[in-house]
């Protein structure tokens, strides 16, 4: 993915925008525009031990990426690798929270992975110049559709403290036909985007309020 155009209102210090509805005040704000230009994959990893539980072990294999949609038996559907405890296990969540699995013990199980490995990290959201609000938006003019099989995972930290940054983002899951998506009430320290099934030649727009 390619951070394909960047817009911002730097050099104009005495410029401010406020919205109409809420009368929001922002200082600064950056438009990205991105480059959707790869395919989403899929693995298979057959070594997987689970039991009831959001935890999942299974032989080294770095090809395991956080986002990545899961799915097998006893993985309840909407399941995605939430956090990465190493090469060899991870923890299973959905809706932004761990999930176990269902089923009972199973030993080397195989699963598969969706996903792909191309991510965005906003460069201008970060500890020092948090955002406010966020919108993510197909954009405008393109000549192919979005589909509805295409989905985006949103992963967003909104504490400044380096010990519970560590604890790992909040992460929420949209279907990219369903945007524009909008992320405001907080402060937004770090933004990444994934892509977990994408087969675009298009185009997303990121505004980021600051």
């Amino acid at each position: 993915m390619t951070d394909f155009r960047t817009y911002n209102n730097k050099g104009r210090l005495t410029w401010t925008t406020r919205e109409a509805k809420n009368g929001a005040v922002y200082s600064s704000w950056y438009y990205s525009e991105l480059d959707l230009d790869s395919d989403s994959v899929a693995l298979t990893d057959n070594t997987c031990d689970y039991n009831n539980d959001p935890t999942i072990q299974h032989d080294s294999n770095a090809l395991i990426l956080v986002g990545y949609e899961v799915t097998g038996t006893g993985i309840p559907a909407g399941s995605y690798v939430g956090v990465k405890t190493s090469n060899t296990e991870f923890e299973l969540y959905k809706d932004g929270s761990p999930v176990s699995t269902t089923g009972g013990a199973v030993t080397n199980g195989t699963l598969t992975f969706i996903g792909d490995s191309t991510f965005w990290t906003s460069p201008y959201v970060t500890s020092n110049n948090p955002a406010k609000k966020i919108v993510v938006y197909p954009t405008p003019g393109q000549g192919n559709s979005i589909e509805h099989t295409d989905v985006a995972l949103l992963s967003f930290k909104t504490e400044i403290n380096p010990v519970l940054l560590a604890v790992g983002p909040k992460q929420i899951r949209v279907d990219i036909a369903d945007m524009p998506f909008t992320l405001e009430g907080l402060q937004v320290y770090e933004f990444r985007l994934t892509f977990l099934r994408t087969n675009l030649d298009n185009k997303l727009s990121v505004l980021t309020f600051h």
